[in-house]
């Protein structure tokens, strides 16, 4: 409770020996006052804060968080089977150990797998509690128990791994591995072997045969996304944050802030230059060291966070990192997805220009490209794929210089009309010719035998 903590001070600081032995740690401002509802603040935006057990109570059943009067906000409910140091574990993936639930209003996170220590933490902004309640079961060493050895992770996709538990008291029971979330991370339901193959998030259980003991973690996958597509994700998470990250690509339409820590700091981008449908970088009060370079109107920047959807906006918070796009790379990558038409995979010389003219297009796209980015898409590992396209394509077109720097198709259909207009102006010539040849040697024939006759 706010008594427990003696929460005097207006600024964060460290509290030990709240319950005596079991050690918890809780980063704090001391703002339990009567606006606040006598509500302690744990607050995040710019403080690693949370509460973290590093001593054992047995195994943790549950957590119930009691909100000051009027207030709310999120609160995540980690379990662990390693002891936590301090509340900055509660930020690292390999630390933090597992999500087992959020609260936003009073409430309480039921654990169902068995952890033997518990953290909390909030999300970006100021949080008022009364008080916090832990609920434990006594520790039984005899019991079956399962936990798996490697903490959640965040994965691209393509990444695969193999995922192992360690049993105690198993009996016989052999462990099996389910993925709640199949289409985002597969797993092989014997070995534990995954495989990361979309965006999202998925709890992988590992479950002591008929024991009904279990263990889970969640695994995400994040990857690059545009704008229109973040908000299409938001959209289907009913008010919730995403539980996994990703990684925002647009235009930078407007800002508000300046980048420094005293400044509400929101950066708007969208798919185009001067776009409408808008995507807001939410910092808050934090500094943004580059600043001057990400919130430059229509630069193309990427954002990597979390998404979600507050007070009807779509926002993209907990920001991982923000940079601006290489311009150079920016623009392949811009030629590519507008010209090379890379969704059709079954063959790389689909498009053939004597129906539609893609190739023709595409050509023409790239012409316009700088020297510089024509030899990063011919060079580069990640443009690969889409240079085996170009150049099949120029095959199945009948271009032998598709990176000439003119549009050699263009030109030798151009050269084939020329010519074929000059081959029938010389036929017309060449009939001329011959008839007025013919009608001069006919011609020339009853003049000479005229004057035969004459003779």
């Amino acid at each position: 409770t706010v008594a427990d903590t003696s929460a005097t001070s207006t600024t964060y600081v460290l509290t030990t020996g709240i319950a005596g032995e079991t050690a918890v740690y809780s980063s704090q401002n001391g703002k339990a006052t009567a606006d606040n509802g006598g509500g302690l603040q744990y607050r995040s935006n710019n403080n690693n804060s949370g509460i973290v057990s590093t001593t054992s109570g047995g195994l943790i059943r549950s957590v119930t968080i009691t909100y000051a009067e009027g207030k709310s906000g999120q609160m995540d409910v980690y379990g662990k089977n390693t002891a936590y140091t301090n509340p900055t574990d509660l930020y690292s993936d390999s630390t933090k150990g597992t999500l087992v639930g959020s609260v936003s209003t009073t409430g309480t996170v039921t654990f169902s797998d068995d952890y033997q220590f518990v953290g909390i933490r909030s999300s970006s902004g100021a949080r008022y509690l009364l008080s916090i309640a832990f609920t434990w079961e006594a520790y039984d060493p005899t019991a079956p128990s399962i936990s798996i050895d490697q903490p959640g992770s965040e994965n691209e996709i393509g990444d695969t791994g193999t995922l192992t538990a360690t049993t105690e008291n198993a009996g016989g029971n052999t462990v099996s591995w389910e993925s709640s979330a199949p289409s985002v991370i597969s797993i092989n339901s014997s070995t534990g072997a995954w495989t990361a193959l979309k965006m999202g998030a998925a709890t992988i259980t590992a479950t002591l045969g008929s024991t009904g003991k279990h263990s889970s973690i969640v695994m995400t996958v994040t990857g690059e996304i545009t704008v229109a597509q973040a908000r299409t994700a938001i959209d289907g998470l009913g008010g919730s944050d995403s539980p996994y990250r990703a990684t925002v690509v647009g235009y930078v339409t407007s800002t508000s802030g300046d980048g420094t820590k005293n400044s509400n700091n929101s950066i708007y981008i969208a798919d185009a230059i001067d776009g409408e449908t808008t995507l807001q970088i939410f910092f808050g009060y934090s500094a943004v060291s580059n600043w001057e370079t990400v919130s430059v109107k229509d630069t193309k920047i990427k954002a990597k966070g979390t998404m979600c959807l507050f007070s009807s906006s779509y926002e993209l918070k907990n920001i991982v990192s923000v940079e601006a796009v290489d311009t150079d790379r920016g623009a392949v990558e811009d030629f590519v997805r507008d010209y090379m038409h890379m969704d059709y995979t079954d063959n790389l010389g689909y498009c053939n220009d004597n129906e539609h003219h893609y190739y023709l297009t595409a050509k023409a796209a790239f012409n316009d490209l700088t020297s510089t980015q024509q030899t990063l898409f011919r060079n580069d590992s990640e443009f690969s794929a889409a240079k085996a396209r170009y150049e099949a394509w120029a095959v199945a077109n009948n271009d032998a210089a598709p990176y000439d720097g003119n549009d050699t198709v263009v030109s030798t259909i151009h050269s084939n009309i020329i010519a074929n207009v000059t081959n029938s102006d010389a036929t017309i010539s060449i009939m001329i010719v011959v008839i007025m040849l013919s009608a001069s040697i006919v011609g020339g024939y009853f003049f000479l035998r005229r004057r035969k006759e004459r003779n």
